[in-house]
């Protein structure tokens, strides 16, 4: 599907916003979510920016996740504020 859409008229991907799974989804799991985009885009023609959805009532529960999602290979951040 990465590939597919890697190949359309779009400008980037979003992971894990608005339609659940960042809520029931592990930080692992999280993870591989975004190491497994970024190898699919990494093969298009064009350079494809990828921007993690991040959700939760916390905000410290949010800066915790944002330092753990740092190092991952995403441009930035979708945040619903808590």
């Amino acid at each position: 599907m990465v590939r597919h859409y890697a190949e359309g008229p779009i400008d980037g991907l979003i992971l894990a916003a608005t339609s659940g799974e960042g809520m029931s989804l592990g930080v692992d799991e999280l993870e591989r979510l975004v190491a497994v985009t970024r190898a699919e885009t990494s093969e298009s023609r064009r350079y494809m920016p990828i921007c993690l959805g991040l959700s939760g009532a916390s905000t410290g529960k949010m800066l915790d996740v944002l330092d753990e999602t740092a190092a991952w290979p995403s441009d930035g951040y979708l945040i619903a504020s808590p």
